[in-house]
């Protein structure tokens, strides 16, 4: 038997590239830090940057909480408390990809919910892997039917992945282990998830297995909303609080920003300037770049068992301006939905609600002298609405209109009444019908319905209220919202309506109404008149209508602290008299004016053009034009004030003011944010 002889062959080629992948395999990976890698490898997926590598000369202070987050640092836990436009939305981004390179492992970003985890996906993470080369090759594609390749909620990599989930979802935050978290915006996460516990004590114990080596990290960031229930407060208050210290240019003392010192004018140009807390002298919006450029992270609570937390404000932004931060302000001034949000994205601090101790007496003695059931020369738009009681349908109409200097619209009373009867019968509804064909008279002697027409459907009498808006297709059918969180008006939510047996008689949409900042709204507005203040966005009240008994039902609510059995204290509303009718139908009346097209009339939209046009229609002897719904995209402008007060014979309203200067801290409580 003979032996078989193998074909020789030349494996030269082979054998060298054997041995050139053996090599880069056992060579040492270069020590990188996650900012050095950033500028090398991360290409910006969205905004004015978009394309283009990360540049970390617009925001130094980004450097160092990188830093803090490389796989060595010491530190398992980094909090950044931020404003908008300071250029932290890229943070988490450069580091989960920079861990995708030099340090896999699996990982984990939670968004406030599944919807918003999607959105981030399509908007910056999914981006930003196919723009940076150095970790597209790594992370698998898409692919519909395989198993193998990454999705929209789980990116796959050569030694882990990262599956994006939201905070909503008990699911992800139960089942899966990471080393690495990303928690964003997280003051907009459930306190309470289906029962289970707050989700960040869930994505918590996702890293337990890596605690004993210390060798997991978790990123929390979030622009804060509410004070006393803001997750990111306490979350930052309970590390380092580290401040953006910069060196004065006057005197060299190193101060950090704080909104209380900046002054400005009413009027385009601002000519916004920093007064220095250290020397007292103004400091020029252009010095604000060479002092950014040399500022430094500060520590205000250093000590033992404190991780790295940070704060900043847009102040110290070099992606927008002192000038566009002060109008902002000027814009929201007065109006507390627009201040909250000002002091939120602008300011980077969590906002105080106050529900003012209000006297109904003063106010009904400081009421106005215009005639009821006419609508003031200034309103545009009306909204008639409905609060439906046990024995009784109350009412009243509401007038909105553009106001003198600001951008805050301005709210009239102009009627209201009473339908009794049974409400069990057809009676108190017809009249309701005919109430919602009534045409209230205009100046030019013309008239006109309500623009927007709505029904509460609170009480006992919730089917006849379906009823009635099944058959009047112009009336909305509403519901307070009880939900902090809840959008003044919602879009509506199809209602199935059935028979005693069960059986789906019709389907009608059904409203919600975020009450709770259009009560601080009204709460401070009752303040103005009680006080006879200023305050951009007025509420008129005639005392033809307002009057104590009246002023009591407007005052009818306070919001009070209540603290939560986890120890966070929260604003709720409670009734301090029996009667608040008054108060729901105000607050009724501003969600249908204020909410957006096409669910209600978007008056805070109309720019100056609009407005003239609606006025001229309704007040002039032109032709009754246009569509009531019709999107508006600007906000209000200035046509001369027409109203009357009782405390004011010339009719001059008391927002009216000068193009004169005006300094931060003296008018209201937001002035103290960043004093302390």
């Amino acid at each position: 038997m003979t032996t078989p002889t193998l074909p020789t062959a030349d494996f030269k080629a082979e054998r060298a590239a054997l041995l050139a992948a053996f090599a880069r395999g056992v060579r040492p990976v270069k020590v990188i830090s996650p900012a050095e890698w950033g500028r090398e490898n991360f290409i910006v997926p969205d905004g004015p940057q978009r394309g283009q590598r990360l540049d970390l000369s617009l925001t130094p202070y980004v450097v160092e909480p990188l830093e803090m987050l490389r796989p060595d640092s010491g530190h398992t836990k980094v909090v950044v408390k931020k404003s908008a436009q300071t250029g932290f939305s890229t943070l988490g981004l450069v580091w989960l990809l920079y861990l995708v390179d030099r340090a896999p492992d699996d990982m984990m970003i939670v968004q406030p919910t599944i919807t918003a985890a999607r959105e981030f996906n399509e908007q910056k993470l999914d981006p930003a892997l196919k723009a940076s080369p150095t970790v597209r090759r790594k992370v698998r594609p898409q692919r519909s039917r395989s198993g193998e390749g990454s999705t929209t909620y789980s990116k796959k990599f050569p030694g882990g992945r990262i599956v994006l989930t939201g905070a909503n979802s008990a699911a992800d935050l139960s089942s899966k282990t990471v080393r690495f978290a990303l928690a964003d915006e997280v003051d907009r996460w459930p306190q309470d998830l289906d029962g289970q516990g707050d989700p960040m004590g869930l994505l918590d114990a996702r890293q337990l297995s890596f605690t004993r080596t210390a060798s997991h990290k978790k990123l929390v960031v979030s622009t804060p909303t509410t004070k006393a229930a803001s997750r990111i407060d306490r979350d930052f208050e309970g590390g380092d609080q580290r401040k953006w210290v910069m060196p004065c240019p006057h005197c060299a003392a190193e101060i950090d920003f704080r909104f209380g010192q900046m002054r400005g004018e009413l009027a385009a140009p601002y000519n916004a300037r920093y007064v220095a807390q250290c020397c007292g002298r103004d400091v020029e919006s252009w010095r604000q770049r060479q002092m950014v450029l040399a500022g430094k992270w500060h520590p205000t609570r250093p000590g033992p068992g404190r991780y790295p937390s940070y704060a900043i404000n847009s102040l110290a932004s070099l992606l927008t301006s002192w000038d566009k931060i002060w109008e902002e302000f000027l814009k929201s001034d007065g109006d507390p939905i627009a201040e909250k949000a000002f002091v939120n994205l602008w300011l980077g601090e969590s906002f105080e609600e106050q529900g003012a101790d209000l006297d109904a007496s003063k106010i009904a003695a400081k009421t106005e002298d215009y005639a009821r059931n006419v609508v003031p020369a200034n309103c545009g738009r009306t909204a008639l609405v409905v609060d439906t009681q046990g024995d009784r349908l109350e009412w009243a109409l509401y007038g909105f209109g553009p106001p003198p200097t600001s951008a805050a619209v301005e709210q009239w009373i102009i009627a209201a009444g009473v339908i009794e009867g049974d409400l069990t019968t057809d009676a108190p509804w017809d009249e309701l019908e005919r109430l919602g064909q009534k045409q209230w008279p205009y100046g030019g002697g013309k008239a006109f319905p309500a623009d927007a027409l709505g029904v509460d459907t609170g009480g006992n009498h919730t089917q006849a209220v379906y009823r009635f808006v099944r058959r009047n297709r112009k009336w909305r059918a509403l519901k307070g919202s009880s939900q902090r969180e809840a959008v003044i008006l919602s879009t509506p939510r199809r209602i199935e309506v059935k028979n005693t047996f069960g059986r789906l008689l019709f389907k009608v949409p059904l409203y919600f109404v975020g009450g709770h900042d259009l009560k601080i709204w009204l709460s401070r507005a009752l303040k103005a008149i009680e006080q006879d203040a200023d305050m951009p966005g007025r509420l008129h009240l005639t005392r033809e209508i307002a009057d104590e008994a009246y002023c009591e039902q407007l005052t009818a609510e306070i919001l009070v602290p209540r603290q939560k059995r986890d120890g966070r204290v929260v604003q709720e509303w409670h009734k301090i008299r029996a009667r608040n009718e008054a108060l729901d139908l105000a607050v009724y009346a501003r969600a249908l004016a204020f909410g957006p097209f096409p669910n209600g009339l978007g008056v805070d939209r109309m720019d100056q053009r609009r407005w003239q046009e609606i006025l001229t229609e309704r007040h002039a002897a032109a032709p009754a034009t246009g569509d009531l719904f019709a999107p508006e995209n600007e906000r209000p402008a200035t046509p001369p004030n027409v109203g009357k007060s009782r405390n004011s014979a010339e009719g001059q309203s008391k927002s009216d003011v000068s193009s004169a200067s005006i300094e931060a801290p003296k008018k209201r409580k937001l002035w103290e944010i960043g004093k302390s």
